[in-house]
């Protein structure tokens, strides 16, 4: 097992929520540098050809392949408008990446596809991988592997360390929370940049498709089909404002939604369960 990568992916995944960018700068250069040796080292012992600027080299390619590659897309119901069902991947760039290595792990143990060989992805390109539907990227199963009810999909690395994995329905349950509401904002009357902010509080990629808020009674806000948030990341949903760096959604009310006085939240998953509740004001304990 590599240390030094595990270490470097476990701190790389909480860097959504760091301003240090100095720290995260040296975290990295740090890595780099113990996983070049590492390859040296093995190269050297197995006497085989290459250079010092070809092991770093290697080692970049090698630490960076995860934050490259995200699964982007789980269509986890064969009787929706998607189709067929399938695990989506994606390479963000900026390089062409050998996936052949790689492992998708659908949920449960055995339920695995492995990459043919010489399989490459450009950048920007997606690859769809079926569980029934027959094609040279399918698990060839007989039967659905995706539970229409929540499961969480990993992407393995040539390592067996999880390079991206993705939780939906009633897996995003414990991750998911109601962080914090701004319910007194500085616009007057209307007060349009109050927000509401949804926190992901694990490591996996959360599918929020179809979540609900609730700020009382005709209060409602539902996040539209293919939201997700990165682990340790969150969004705002404002209450009239539209902000793009922080997932760009909003109630698109035209008067205050949240009591400064008190009022409570509640954040619902697709099956109407509840699973956060948010309370503040003379509405904590009401």
């Amino acid at each position: 097992m590599n240390n030094n990568k595990e270490l470097l992916l476990n701190k790389i995944s909480k860097f959504n929520l760091s301003p240090d960018s100095q720290s995260i700068w040296r975290t990295i250069e740090s890595s780099v540098a113990n996983q070049a040796k590492i390859f040296y080292d093995r190269r050297v012992d197995n006497d085989n050809q290459g250079s010092a600027f070809f092991d770093w080299w290697e080692s970049c390619c090698d630490l960076l392949l995860h934050r490259q590659l995200a699964i982007s897309d789980v269509n986890f119901d064969a009787r929706s408008h998607k189709g067929d069902e399938y695990i989506e991947i994606f390479n963000q760039g900026p390089i062409i990446i050998d996936v052949s290595a790689l492992r998708i792990n659908a949920g449960d143990k055995g339920q695995d596809f492995h990459f043919p060989n010489d399989t490459l992805m450009m950048p920007q390109e997606s690859l769809r991988i079926y569980t029934q539907k027959e094609s040279s990227l399918s698990f060839n199963s007989k039967t659905p592997l995706l539970n229409n009810k929540g499961d969480t999909v990993y992407l393995y690395d040539k390592d067996d360390i999880a390079i991206t994995s993705w939780a939906y329905g009633n897996e995003v349950n414990n991750d998911i929370e109601i962080g914090v509401i701004n319910y007194d904002g500085k616009e007057a009357r209307t007060e349009s940049d109050e927000f509401v902010e949804i926190a992901n509080a694990g490591q996996h990629c959360l599918d929020l498709s179809l979540w609900e808020i609730s700020a009382g009674k005709n209060q409602n806000f539902v996040f539209p089909e293919g939201t997700k948030i990165l682990p340790f990341s969150a969004a705002r949903v404002y209450t009239n404002l539209v902000d793009h760096s922080s997932g760009g959604f909003s109630f698109n009310s035209s008067r205050a939604i949240w009591n400064n006085n008190g009022d409570v939240g509640k954040l619902s998953n697709p099956a109407g369960e509840l699973v956060s509740e948010y309370s503040y004001g003379n509405a904590i304990n009401a």
